[in-house]
Order: C-alpha cells, then structure tokens, then sequence
C-alpha cells in the first residue's frame, strides 16, 4: 500500500477481499487495514474518490462494531464529517464520538495523560464535535508535551480534511474560538513545515511576561497566542527595522497595550530558556514588560535570534546574551539511623 506503485496498492486490495470474505479474519487491525487503503486512495485523489471514501468507511465501521476502538473510531468519524455529516444532525455521529469520549476518558483526566495519541484523539473528537473551545484547551496539552514533527503530521492530516470541509460548507462561524484553534493549527503546521521567512510567524507567549522562570515552569502558568513579524525595513524613509508582535485572538478581553512595535535598538539583550530549546525571552528598553515567546521549533528561535542580530549589526549595535534565569536547587539529603 506504501511502496507508491499503484499495482502494488491494487494486490494489497485483492488480498485483503479474499481475506474478508472468511469471518474468522474479522479482526479490528485487519478491517481496518483494509478501510486504511481506501482511505489512502480517497486522500490520494484529493478528495475526488467518492467510491474509495465509501468503501473507508463502511470497513472502519466495520472495525469499530467488532470492538469499539480509538483508532477505528477516529477514522470512522473524521471520515463521517468528510462525507457531510454534521455532529448536531448525524446520530452515526454522534454515537461514534460518544464512545470515543468514554474510551478516551477511563485513560485519566487530560492534564495527568502522557501518551501523545491519547492527548491527540481528545483534540481530535471535540473538533469533530464542534466543540472548539474545549479543542484549544486540549492544544495546549499538546504544545505542553512538545511532540516530535511526524506525530504532529499524522493528526494535522486528519484535520485537515475536517477543516476544509466544514470551511467550504461554510459550517464554521467566525468567533473568538474559531480564531484560537486556527491559531494552534497554524502553530503545529509550523512544526511540521517550519517558515521560512520572518512574517506572522505564531508564537506561544506566558501571560505573566514578568515572572522569573523556575525549574518545573514548563508544565504550569498561562499562555496566550501571538504572531511576530520581523521587519527588515522601516516604515518611512530612514526608520530602523523593527519587530511587531500581536495578539491572534480577540475575544473582548485584551490588555489596553496589545499590539507592540519597536524598533531593533529598543532590544536590550534576550535570553535562551535552556530547558525548552523553543523558548526566547526577548528584553525591550521602551517597554515594561518582557517577552517569553515559545516558537514552534528550536531552528526557528535561532533564526529569529540571527536575523534580530543582523539587522542590529547593520545599525551598529550589538545585543547581548543573559544567562537562562532558572533556580536550580539542589537539596541534600540526610538519613539518620535511629537505633
């Protein structure tokens, strides 16, 4: 099914058929598989496949009736939505998501979760119950576990289709909650497909901007969503380059001061948070607050870092380096035998 050579595809198919036609092969990762391949084949053809799209999902459905299960389930309904149901109207739909929820849900509440495909498939059903506040909430966790590209790859996948659809539908209503998980998806492409210039990159930014970093900080404290665009040239004839850094979601309850422009001399110095290679902290003279940025790859901080350098070079200035500000303590230990 892989190999890229459609005759190849087509035995695989023949194969499994045979195999399907006996009960006793009427096992989840087997009908499964073969709902995979047409679903492949539906992807491939983006989109235009209508016959492989049906054929995916009456063997997904066929593998979730065997045993419910989150890989058959989440395919079963990414696949439902993808061919017009909607979650308020479809029964199908809603009982397939239903059951992932509760299969989902007996693996622990969602902060104490460590698996990624667990934190993902919870992402995964509140999108595909139109429950977008709760989706964002669930990005969060996964921006917090700071999950390798190709996992990140393989759900975005999914969503995608979802996306598309519901958008060319005209199924999603322009809202504060639509705006934050456009954000994060925006944000995890990032992951998978690093930018490659300096414009509305997305970044994670902590709300408390003046809180000293500490050991363990990764997991806690509030974050928001931003972009920043490095400007290589100013404004006017004569004005040095500058950074602008924006909020993405307006939901009514922004800070007075919520879009920042400054110029390449009002930077100070920056610092790199050495327990989270995405995290920047970034100190600004004209400003009082400072900026503790989460950019979605490491590679992408170093660039912004190299490119802030350049542009201040050209202008003379240099900038300097602080040390990462993490208390590091150190506790010793006594034990005392008491006879």
């Amino acid at each position: 099914n892989k190999s890229g050579d459609p005759s190849d595809r087509e035995k695989a198919l023949a194969v499994l058929k045979e195999l399907m036609k006996s009960e006793e092969n009427h096992v989840p990762d087997m009908v499964c598989l073969y709902g995979r391949i047409f679903k492949d084949k539906f992807v491939e053809s983006e989109a235009s496949d209508v016959a492989s799209l049906m054929s995916a999902i009456e063997w997904y459905q066929k593998g979730f009736e065997v045993e419910p299960n989150i890989y058959a389930g989440i395919n079963l309904a990414s696949l439902l939505v993808v061919s017009g149901h909607k979650f308020k109207e479809s029964a199908q739909l809603q009982h397939v998501c239903m059951t992932l929820n509760n299969l989902i849900g007996k693996k622990g509440e969602l902060d104490r979760l460590n698996d990624y495909w667990d934190i993902a498939t919870f992402f995964e059903v509140h999108i595909l119950a139109e429950n977008l506040g709760k989706a964002s909430d669930v990005a969060e966790r996964m921006f917090k576990s700071d999950p390798p590209s190709w996992q990140l790859k393989t759900t975005l996948g999914n969503l995608r289709l979802i996306m598309d659809v519901r958008a060319a539908n005209d199924d999603l209503q322009e809202s504060p909650e639509l705006q934050r998980l456009d954000f994060w998806m925006t944000y995890f492409h990032r992951v998978v497909h690093p930018p490659e210039d300096f414009n509305k990159i997305p970044v994670i930014s902590r709300e408390d901007k003046r809180q000293t970093m500490r050991q363990g900080d990764k997991s806690g404290g509030s974050y928001v969503a931003m972009y920043i665009t490095i400007q290589e040239r100013g404004l006017e004839e004569g004005e040095e380059p500058f950074i602008h850094l924006w909020y993405a979601v307006d939901d009514g309850t922004l800070p007075t001061e919520s879009d920042y422009i400054f110029p390449m001399s009002a930077i100070r110095r920056y610092s790199k948070y050495k327990r989270d290679e995405r995290c920047l902290l970034l100190f600004v003279s004209q400003n009082s607050v400072d900026f503790q940025l989460y950019f979605p790859v490491g590679n992408t901080r170093e660039r912004v870092i190299g490119k802030i350098k350049e542009l201040r070079a050209k202008l003379n200035l240099d900038m300097e380096e602080e040390e990462s500000r993490v208390v590091e303590i150190k506790v010793h230990v006594c034990l005392c035998l008491c006879s």
